[in-house]
């Protein structure tokens, strides 16, 4: 994975989901992750 892997680590104890769903919801988390460390 090219993303860091504290946003991939977090996202994966967030979400337990299908592989599948992984890829494409992990777009949609990786920015809401971000977002909260950027703005707590």
């Amino acid at each position: 994975m090219s993303l860091l892997p504290i946003t991939h680590h977090g996202f994966k104890q967030i979400t337990q989901i299908n592989p599948a769903l992984d890829l494409i919801g992990g777009q949609i988390k990786i920015r809401e992750i971000r977002e909260i460390i950027l703005n707590p």
